[in-house]
């Protein structure tokens, strides 16, 4: 039986990526903490089963209801990690295409480059994705907010990454 898996389809992926750089296309992101919100996005599914704040609570239980349409297999984490490879694909793709800003790459942040010019037609088709996935975006706008490192960090928090090595300050 063929099956479609979202998470392994690279194009898809630009969109997600995409998606939520130009959301806010002035921001900048940790990496790491890019990969975590682009795997809720994909994954709206698995929200209610990060550890969040008490002001975050109520927001996070909305997504009890989301179900996966596609076949999964693993784990949260074993299902991340798979997905971090094709992430890293997908960040060399829109590096070479020069979409992001290389220089932020280089140290660990992703961002879009300033002189991008989105063909209109693939903006509108992401614009309108994004107003269909508003209470998504917003819970991942509020979730990036909390610390990221260390314990009760968001690496902790949605137990997809390694947090005990953090250099915390």
């Amino acid at each position: 039986m063929l099956t479609y898996q979202p998470q392994n389809d690279i194009y898809y992926g630009i969109f997600r990526f995409l998606s939520i750089l130009i959301r806010d296309s002035s921001k900048e992101y940790n990496i790491d903490l890019f990969k975590i919100l682009d795997f809720y996005l994909l994954f709206p599914n698995f929200i209610p089963d990060i550890r969040v704040t008490n002001e975050l609570l109520k927001d996070k239980n909305k997504f009890k209801q989301y179900k996966n349409a596609y076949a999964v297999e693993g784990n949260q984490k074993q299902i991340f990690n798979k997905l971090n490879k094709i992430q890293d694909k997908i960040i060399e793709i829109l590096v070479s295409k020069n979409i992001l800003n290389i220089a932020k790459i280089k140290i660990g942040i992703i961002s879009l480059n300033p002189n991008i010019d989105i063909p209109f037609f693939l903006l509108q088709q992401i614009e309108a994705k994004n107003h269909e996935n508003y209470n998504i975006f917003e819970f991942l706008t509020n979730l990036s907010t909390l610390p990221f490192y260390g314990e009760d960090g968001l690496k902790d928090r949605t137990g997809l990454m390694e947090y005990r090595y953090d250099g915390v300050n």
